[in-house]
C-alpha cells in the first residue's frame, strides 16, 4: 500500500477512505492500519498508523500529513462523508514523539529524523513556547488553590457523587477492612478534598480520631461543612509533602485517589511514613487512569472527552502501576494488593458529569474543540443514556502497605 502527503482535505479523506477498505480484509496477523491526528510543535498532524506505531518514510507505507495551526479547532476539517464519524481522532501529547516527522513554529517541516533528534526538537520546541507564557495546561489538582470558584464547584460536587456510588462506597469498605485498623486508631486522611472519605473513616470501627488535610482552603471549608455533626472528625489545610504533624502519631494514613495529581508522590509517601507509628497502615486507593474508557467501539468520540479528562484533571495516568516500587523505596511492606473494575452501564454515574462534561469543557477551554462540537459530544452520552448504550469503566486498585515495627 502507498499514500502520498496529503495537501488537501479531499486527500485527507482519501486516507480514511483506503482504510476502511483495508480494515475488513485484514487478517490478525497483518497490518491493522489506522488514521490518527495529532499535535507537535504548533501544528497538528493528520497520518496512518500501522500495528501501533507511525509509519515512517522509509517504509514502503507512506505518512498522510495535513498542516493545521495550533489554534484550530477539532471541526468538519476533518470530517467528511468519505470519512465514519467514529473514525480513531486521536490527540495526547504523551504519544507525539512517536512521529517520524516534526513541524516547528516556523512552518519548517523535518522528514526521516530520528526518534531522539525528533524528541529534542519536540522538547526545544516547547521550552520556547513555554518561555513566552503558552505552557501546556496541567493537572488542575496541583494548582487547586488557583481554580476559579466555577471549577471548583464542579470538582466538589463530582467527589460527592462518586463517593457516593455504591461501588466505590464497596471498594472503600473492602480495603478499609483489610488495613485492619487496631482499636482507638487515630486515622490521616492526605488530600482529603470534601471529606467524603474522611467521614467514611471516622464511622469506622476502632477508630477514635479522623483528621483530613488538604491543600485547598475552599475545599476543606465544604469538608468542616458537610462534617460539622461528627465530633470525631477534624479539618486542615496542609500540603500532603510537609504535614504540620509530629512524627509516628497516626496509627493510618489514608490515600483515597490523591498520588495521581500529585508531582512529587514519594515525597508524599515518605512524609506519611514519617507521621506513623511503627506497624501502622498506609492505605493507597487509586484509580488507574489509564484504563478508563467511555468507548463502545473503536474510534469512539467519546473517548476523546476521557483522553481531555486524563489530560487536564489527572497527573500521572500510570502512577498506579508505579506504585509497588514507590512504596518499597519509601520503606513499606506491601501486606496486600486488590484490583477492582468500576462499570458505568445500566445507569450514569459520576463519570457522566466528571470524564464526559468536564473532559468536553476541557477541549473547548483549550481550543481543541468548538463549543458546538463540545456540546455535541456531551448531548451524544445522555442519547446513549436514554437509549441503553453508555458505558464507562475504570479500573482501581488499592495497596495495603506497613510500617516496620
Amino acid at each position: 500500500m502507498s499514500i502520498r502527503f496529503a495537501n488537501s482535505d479531499e486527500e485527507i479523506a482519501a486516507c480514511f477512505r483506503v482504510m476502511h477498505q483495508l480494515r475488513p480484509h485484514l487478517t490478525p496477523d497483518g497490518v491493522i492500519v489506522r488514521v490518527r491526528s495529532q499535535e507537535l510543535a504548533g501544528y497538528r498532524l493528520a497520518y496512518l498508523e500501522a500495528n501501533g506505531r507511525a509509519v515512517q518514510r522509509k517504509d514502503a507505507h507512506r505518512f498522510c500529513e495535513r498542516r493545521v495551526p495550533r489554534s484550530a479547532p477539532i471541526t468538519s476539517r476533518f470530517r467528511s462523508e468519505s470519512r465514519p464519524s467514529n473514525a480513531p481522532l486521536k490527540l495526547s501529547r504523551a504519544s507525539a514523539m512517536r512521529l517520524a516527522y516534526s513541524n516547528t513554529s516556523r512552518g519548517r517541516i523535518t522528514r526521516g529524523r530520528s526518534l531522539a533528534a525528533i524528541r529534542w526538537a519536540a522538547w526545544r520546541e516547547s521550552r520556547r513556547r513555554n518561555l513566552r507564557g503558552a505552557a501546556a495546561v496541567p493537572d488542575i489538582y496541583t494548582r487547586v488553590t488557583e481554580a476559579a470558584s466555577p471549577i471548583l464547584e464542579g470538582l466538589m460536587a463530582a467527589l460527592e457523587l462518586r463517593a457516593a456510588d455504591p461501588q466505590l462506597r464497596a471498594m472503600s469498605t473492602t480495603y478499609l477492612t483489610d488495613a485492619a485498623l487496631p482499636r482507638g486508631s487515630r486515622v490521616l486522611e492526605v488530600g482529603c478534598g470534601t471529606g467524603a472519605v474522611t467521614r467514611i473513616v471516622a464511622n469506622w470501627p476502632r477508630v477514635s480520631a479522623a483528621i483530613g488535610v488538604d491543600l485547598s482552603p475552599v475545599f476543606v471549608a465544604k469538608a468542616r461543612e458537610l462534617a460539622r455533626d461528627l465530633a470525631s472528625l477534624t479539618f486542615a489545610t496542609a500540603d500532603g509533602r510537609s504535614l504540620p504533624f509530629e512524627a509516628a502519631c497516626f496509627e493510618a494514613v489514608v490515600f483515597h485517589t490523591t498520588l495521581c495529581h500529585v508531582p512529587e508522590p514519594q515525597i508524599m509517601l515518605e512524609e506519611a511514613v514519617r507521621v506513623l507509628r511503627p506497624g501502622g497502615c498506609i492505605a493507597i486507593f487509586e484509580g488507574d487512569y489509564a484504563t478508563a474508557t467511555l468507548a463502545t467501539r473503536a474510534g469512539d468520540r467519546l473517548e476523546m472527552c476521557a483522553d481531555a479528562f486524563r489530560e487536564h484533571f489527572v497527573h500521572d495516568p500510570w502512577l498506579v502501576r508505579k506504585l509497588p516500587a514507590l512504596v518499597r523505596s519509601a520503606g513499606l511492606q506491601v501486606q496486600s494488593v486488590r484490583s477492582y473494575g468500576y462499570v458505568e452501564a445500566l445507569a450514569p454515574g459520576f463519570m457522566l458529569p466528571s470524564w464526559v462534561d468536564m473532559g468536553a469543557d476541557a477541549l473547548a477551554a483549550s481550543g481543541r474543540a468548538e463549543a458546538s462540537a463540545a456540546a455535541e459530544l456531551k448531548a451524544e452520552a445522555r442519547r446513549r443514556v436514554a437509549s441503553g448504550e453508555y458505558f464507562g469503566h475504570i479500573a482501581y486498585l488499592s495497596f495495603i502497605t506497613r510500617k516496620s515495627p
